[in-house]
């Protein structure tokens, strides 16, 4: 049985699987922490009626999401749809990053921001990957015009011959499968949720210092845009195991 209940419960339910056990209770008890959010006038209690629904919470994240693309001038394609979902993700995103010894203040600047830990980040890292594919999709496609045929494959440049970004950004990628293997085994999301932060902190710093689509050869641009791919499958695939829905376009 797995009992998801915050942390400060974390010695009610050691004594209780304790007594459990010498009562001779089978059975496998788990209690799942979570981090503690305050609000900046204070905890949450029912009991004070101090208590805000997630429905009050999830229709303010939208109200903030649109003032703030307004004011950042983001276009998105179907901005309803993009900005309840950049709401949502920015709420699932807060609550499963946070570590479960951590009590933290909960702020919409931080939930909200663009450039940090946050669901907006990730999701605009993808938008910008997507963008990316989009273009390359176009160059491969004129160039085939001067071809005979498409390669079915390519020619990829070894790791000794990659820049420091790509170097960085590849060995993050590798790490990828044991990450959420982790994460599954001792039931952290926050594990993966700071990994995600991490490949998109790396793969940014990648797109800001390696030349992609205007690389020196096509062997590199191939190998570049690879791993761009790669960045693309990652961060969608670990992004929906945190129940967060990417954007193609931001």
């Amino acid at each position: 049985l797995l009992y998801v209940v915050g942390s400060e419960q974390r010695l009610h339910f050691e004594q209780a699987f304790a007594i459990a056990k010498l009562a001779g209770w089978d059975g496998h008890f788990v209690h799942i922490p979570f981090g503690i959010w305050r609000f900046p006038e204070g905890k949450m209690s029912t009991r004070k009626g101090k208590l805000v629904t997630a429905e009050e919470l999830i229709d303010e994240a939208i109200s903030q999401v649109r003032t703030l693309l307004k004011e950042r001038r983001i276009e998105a394609e179907e901005v309803e749809y993009a900005i309840e979902t950049i709401a949502l993700a920015s709420l699932t995103y807060n609550e499963l990053a946070l570590s479960p010894n951590v009590v933290s203040t909960f702020t919409w600047e931080r939930v909200l921001l663009f450039e940090g830990r946050s669901a907006p980040y990730l999701l605009y890292t993808y938008a910008r990957i997507r963008s990316i594919e989009r273009k390359a999709r176009e160059l491969l496609k004129a160039q085939s015009s001067r071809l005979k045929e498409v390669p079915s494959a390519f020619t990829f440049e070894p790791l000794a011959t990659f820049t420091p970004e790509e170097r960085a950004l590849a060995v993050k990628l590798i790490h990828y499968p044991e990450v959420v293997a982790r994460a599954g085994e001792e039931y952290a999301p926050y594990l993966l949720a700071s990994y995600l932060y991490e490949l998109a902190e790396r793969f940014n710093l990648f797109y800001q210092k390696v030349p992609v689509l205007n690389a020196e050869t096509d062997e590199t641009r191939y190998t570049r845009l690879e791993l761009v791919h790669a960045c693309d499958i990652v961060l969608k695939n670990g992004l929906s195991l945190l129940n967060i829905n990417t954007l193609e376009r931001m």
